[in-house]
């Protein structure tokens, strides 16, 4: 989920301390209320945020909620997406998918390999730096940051030294299968990347979220995003291009991970959405039609 500003949080803030003392019956006009802010609200520009945006505005409101007054209650059944406010973001979402699937980037796998394995190197021998290690740990795991800092748990696979094995998965409402441990290859020397994990963990900001008193994995998570969301893009945009010398987001590094992975290690008969869908721990293959953006291009 994006960032929330400062301005959107204190928001969602007043909204929940508003329905506090909010009448039951007041409850969905005040929810229909606020759904109408979300959607006609506009940017400096004079432009309207996008679906994605206000979707994900609604899920953060949704969480504050189930926060305060537990995951089913009477304001959370009205502040939700309407039929046709979640047709509207199908539709976007699956033209977003079809643009993308014609517009798909080169990318040379020694060289992403290779920037990830200097940035790594610079911050573990020469100066560490949180957002660089988090870029590069990504980029050589596939892992998302959080995963990475603090919640995903990695041992070293004892069939395979070219793999680890993975679990601590964040982004899933299945708890189990959030637990689930499974094999990911790793895209450099196994023990320099768990070393490296080691090391970051080690960090005082990063262990201070660790042993965070908080029991609500959300909520830090939320703080960890809040403290290095920015300068992990930072540095990823800095250090990490395609082969068109565009720059690449720290959510292409997952997707550029799967593309060369899938290059150096997957059996030549199996389908490439098939092996992605695997290592990148999607439930449902439809999932990995959004991680299909890099094509492989070498100099060989």
């Amino acid at each position: 989920m994006a960032q929330l500003s400062k301005a959107e949080e204190q928001r969602i803030a007043d909204f929940v301390e508003r329905v506090t003392n909010t009448p039951k019956d007041k409850l969905h006009m005040v929810a229909l209320s606020e759904l109408s802010w979300i959607h006609n609200r506009r940017k400096a520009d004079g432009q309207k945020y996008s679906v994605l945006t206000n979707r994900n505005l609604i899920a953060a409101y949704r969480h504050a909620l189930a926060a305060k007054f537990g995951e089913y209650s009477d304001v959370s059944a009205y502040l939700r997406y309407s039929p046709a406010r979640s047709k509207e973001y199908d539709k976007h979402q699956a033209e977003a998918r079809k643009a993308k699937h014609r517009d798909v980037r080169p990318l040379d796998p020694d060289e992403f390999v290779n920037t990830a394995l200097v940035l790594l190197g610079d911050a573990m021998f020469m100066r560490w730096s949180n957002p660089k290690a988090i870029a590069a740990l990504c980029a050589l795991t596939g892992r998302r940051p959080v995963e990475v800092a603090l919640r995903g748990v990695f041992e070293p696979d004892p069939t395979n030294r070219q793999q680890l094995i993975f679990s601590g998965q964040v982004k899933t409402r299945d708890d189990e299968r959030s637990e689930e441990a499974y094999p990911i290859p790793v895209l450099g020397d196994r023990d320099l990347i768990l070393r490296g994990i080691e090391e970051l963990r080690a960090q005082p900001k990063v262990a201070d979220l660790l042993n965070d008193p908080e029991p609500d994995q959300k909520i830090v998570n939320k703080k960890f995003s809040a403290r290095y969301n920015k300068e992990i893009g930072l540095a990823t945009k800095k250090e990490f291009q395609d082969l068109d010398g565009n720059p690449l987001i720290p959510s292409d590094l997952r997707e550029a991970y799967a593309a060369v992975a899938y290059y150096e290690f997957a059996e030549r008969n199996v389908l490439d959405i098939a092996y992605k869908c695997e290592i990148l721990g999607h439930k449902f293959i439809d999932t990995t039609l959004d991680y299909l953006g890099f094509y492989i291009e070498t100099s060989d």
